[in-house]
């Protein structure tokens, strides 16, 4: 049952429903382009066949692309991913590095091409028809679907800019790379244009995100934790057990950005095995102790600075080449935020990170 409008708000604030969360909560829900499985998609893909000269015509921004008539829309994505962003030039590069010294996208994209020639122990082929194949999910071909994705949703967006390809080409700057990308890609999928910020001189989040159909501009900073020797790291392989939820210097940072009076989303990636987030209690208890308890008006005696926290934890790469695990995130909306996040922005980006790891298209691994 709804509270009258003169009713204590549901959030705890303390404050009169109708001068609290009343016009949050009334807010219609905003427009997103969706595919035929309810999954959000952004700018929906151009894809058709050219039967006079047997190629598939699939359009990325203001591009064409002129495609083999089987490919998946996986192999697509990762030959996009391979071609039009990293280069063949950064590829053979690469290839001149000793094995240990290569990218991990180099790691991951090797592992995709023994999957495709059935060289796989993990990532066994399975024919569905003529030239249709896929294969199980490894860590590490879920790890470089995902990035091919969230490549073609910004590319296919126009919303890629070449600082981060240049970060993302370098090992030392592919982890922070990466999960911006996947963050950003996010907020083009549920419908969001986004401006990347680019200013010297102040401490600014990573981009301003605004929903058409709110014109609500948005504040977004993403952080990944650095783990030695994880995602190209340097440093030995961490010990397991020795892990923790330790993101509250991350927390820090991302609260000294200036968003000039926009409601600010903090995502922070906790780069932990999954098997770590298991118990999704525990996990959510020590986050609330470590990383926001501190931040709080109880700790700093005013409003939060964040409208809304995004824990996430994209870790098939900890999987390898094992089966990937299922990914894990949550969503913490502030109650007391300086600047609010309306109910129905919420909403919609709860369910957009929540479906992260959900690639529409074809196997993983189709045939040659």
């Amino acid at each position: 049952m709804s509270p009258g409008r003169n009713d204590p708000c549901h959030c705890g604030s303390g404050r009169k429903y109708k001068k609290c969360c009343l016009d949050s909560d009334r807010a219609p829900a905003l427009r997103s382009e969706r595919d035929e499985q309810g999954l959000l998609i952004g700018n929906a893909p151009i894809d058709t066949m050219w039967e006079v000269q047997n190629k598939r015509v699939r359009a990325i921004g203001s591009t064409v692309a002129f495609r083999p008539p089987h490919e998946t829309d996986h192999e697509f994505y990762i030959d996009l991913l391979c071609s039009k962003t990293l280069g063949a030039e950064w590829h053979r590069a690469q290839l001149e590095r000793p094995a240990a010294e290569r990218h991990v996208i180099e790691h991951w994209t090797d592992a995709y091409a023994r999957a495709r020639r059935g060289e796989s122990e993990k990532a066994t082929l399975i024919k569905h028809a003529e030239h249709s194949y896929s294969s199980p999910a490894t860590g590490e071909l879920k790890s470089l679907l995902c990035l091919a994705y969230d490549n073609y949703t910004l590319l296919h967006a126009q919303a890629l800019p070449d600082s981060l390809i240049k970060r993302l080409r370098r090992h030392d700057q592919f982890q922070g790379a990466r999960y911006e990308m996947a963050v950003a890609a996010v907020f083009v999928r549920a419908g969001y244009e986004l401006r990347w910020l680019t200013e010297t001189d102040r401490k600014l989040p990573e981009f301003i995100a605004s929903h058409p159909s709110s014109k609500v501009e948005i504040a977004v900073e993403a952080k990944s934790r650095h783990r030695p020797g994880v995602l190209g790291r340097d440093g030995d392989f961490p010990d397991v057990d020795d892990l923790r939820v330790d993101v509250d210097g991350l927390m820090k940072r991302a609260l000294e950005k200036e968003t000039d009076g926009r409601p600010y989303i903090v995502c922070l990636d906790l780069n932990l095995p999954p098997e770590q987030g298991e118990d999704i209690e525990a996990w959510s208890a020590e986050l609330h102790r470590r990383v926001l308890a501190p931040f709080g008006r109880e700790a700093t005696g005013e409003p939060d600075r964040f409208s809304a926290v995004f824990f996430t934890n994209y870790s098939w790469h900890w999987d390898g080449e094992e089966p990937a695990s299922n990914p894990m995130s949550f969503v913490i909306r502030s109650l007391d935020a300086a600047v609010p996040l309306m109910a129905n922005e919420a909403e919609l980006l709860t369910e957009a990170i929540l479906q992260y790891g959900n690639v529409p298209g074809g196997g993983v691994a189709a045939a040659a």
